[in-house]
Parts: structure tokens; C-alpha cells; sequence
């Protein structure tokens, strides 16, 4: 009877080493990761990298360092980690058959984080949407529209489509097309399209000054195209402000727009 007392006293000795080491490993262990995240975050702080590629490489890490510490502990309890690795292995294998699309959309994540076709804050063009890029996650790109819309979009389906970034170049030209009626005076038109054109302070004359051509006669009535140059973040307003000065600039000098009307003359023999 004591022999058996003592078999188990010791067992449960034994356990609980075992038990408080393994406790111990995943202390230590989770202090040193986050140790470790900080230093990493402050150095990705300091090169400047965007910011969705580093809350990316933090998660990443954070993810990678928790296996290893789990794999550690488990190591620590006495309990071989060749058979877990390998059904862990198995598991990740039926996931990524499951899950191939959710993989395919983090496989271009990475892509758009590496390649960096566009960053946090600025603005592009994917498809029917348009918005400033709030965020990059792992599987899926969120815009915040101009109406204050949110689009989450897939990355699989950014990296596999045109995308239009308005924010990589400083200046932006601003194409509009004007339409006058073709018993309008042509050149008195373009003067007074110059005019506006020059006294609005945000149009830039570099890298060119503004331009106003004739550039169709067509069902619409004699086309009228104005290029000029601003600021990107000054392309809105531009456009508004032009669209109401050149309409006032026609009604003062009499010029009209295309009115939508068919002129039918008759003439009696």
C-alpha cells in the first residue's frame, strides 16, 4: 500500500513540474513575443512602412511566434510534437482546399502590399468604385467612398483588374467637353472659356497652360474641349467652379449651348 502511495505521489509530483514548467515556457514565452512585436512594430515605425503592410507583418509575425510558443509548451508537457506537426500539416491542407479562394484573395494581399500599386489614403478607381483605400487587410481592400460609403473588396479581384490610382502624381488635367449650338460665334466662345480659365486661381499653367480647342462638330453641336491643369486635390472643386463661371460667361456674351433642338427651316417658292 505505501509502495503504491508512494507511485502515486511521485506521478503527481512529477505532473506537476512538468505542469509548472510548462505554465513557466508559455509566461516567458508570451512576454517575449510581446517584446518582440513592440521592437518589431517601433522598427517598421521608424523606416516608415505603410501602414496596412505593417499591421500585415505584425499579424503575420504575431500568428507565426504563437504556433512556435504553442508547439514549445506542448513540447514542455513531455508530448511529441512529430505527430502534431503532422496532423497539423494534414489540416492545413484540407483548409487551404476549402478555403482556395479566401487563400487566393491573402496570396494577392500580399501582392498589392509588396508591389504597392496603391497605399493607405489614396485614391482609385477598381472597376464600378471608386474611393479613398482605408485599409488593406489580409483578404480584402476597404474603400470609404466620397458619400461616406464603405466598399470591401476582395484583393484577388484588385489584383486581377485595372485599377486607377489618382493619387501617385501631384498635379492632375482636368478634359471637358462643351457643346454650343452651331449658329454660335466659335471664337468668341473660346475667348470666353480662356477668360474663365484665367481668372480661376487653380488652374496651374505647369507643366501646360490651360487649352481650348474645337475639336468636333457633332449631333450634339460644335464641341468645345478645355484642358487645364490643377492640383489633384483641388480636381473637384475645378470642375464645379468651371462648369458655373463658363455658364455665366456664355449668358453674358449671348453664346449658347447646345439646346437639344432640331432647326427645321421652310422655304415657299
Amino acid at each position: 500500500m505505501e509502495r503504491v502511495q508512494e507511485f502515486f505521489t511521485g506521478q503527481f509530483l512529477t505532473f506537476g513540474i512538468t505542469l509548472l514548467k510548462a505554465v513557466a515556457v508559455a509566461v516567458v514565452g508570451y512576454v517575449v513575443i510581446r517584446c518582440l512585436l513592440a521592437a518589431l512594430n517601433k522598427a517598421l515605425t521608424r523606416v516608415k512602412v505603410d501602414y496596412s503592410l505593417k499591421r500585415f507583418l505584425l499579424r503575420s509575425a504575431n500568428i507565426l511566434l504563437l504556433v512556435v510558443l504553442a508547439l514549445s509548451v506542448v513540447s514542455s508537457l513531455g508530448i511529441s510534437t512529430s505527430g502534431l506537426l503532422a496532423a497539423l500539416s494534414a489540416a492545413a491542407v484540407a483548409v487551404g482546399l476549402a478555403l482556395k479562394d479566401s487563400l487566393g484573395n491573402i496570396a494577392g494581399g500580399i501582392l498589392l502590399l509588396i508591389t504597392k500599386p496603391f497605399l493607405t489614403g489614396d485614391f482609385i478607381e477598381a472597376g464600378d468604385f471608386s474611393g479613398t483605400v482605408l485599409r488593406i487587410d489580409m483578404i480584402h481592400t476597404i474603400l470609404k467612398t466620397a458619400d461616406n460609403r464603405r466598399i470591401i473588396i476582395p484583393n484577388g479581384q484588385l489584383v486581377n483588374q485595372k485599377v486607377i490610382n489618382y493619387s501617385k502624381e501631384e498635379n492632375r488635367r482636368l478634359d471637358l467637353s462643351i457643346y454650343i449650338s452651331y449658329d454660335s460665334d466659335t471664337k468668341a466662345a473660346k475667348q470666353a472659356v480662356l477668360k474663365v480659365l484665367e481668372g480661376n486661381p487653380l488652374v496651374l499653367r505647369e507643366p501646360e497652360p490651360p487649352v481650348v480647342r474645337i475639336s468636333g462638330h457633332t449631333e450634339k453641336g460644335v464641341e468645345v474641349a478645355v484642358m487645364a491643369w490643377c492640383k489633384r486635390e483641388n480636381y473637384a472643386a475645378l470642375k464645379f467652379d468651371l462648369a458655373e463661371q463658363i455658364h455665366r460667361e456664355f449668358g453674358e456674351q449671348n453664346i449658347g449651348f447646345y439646346a437639344g433642338c432640331l432647326k427645321v427651316s421652310v422655304i415657299n417658292n
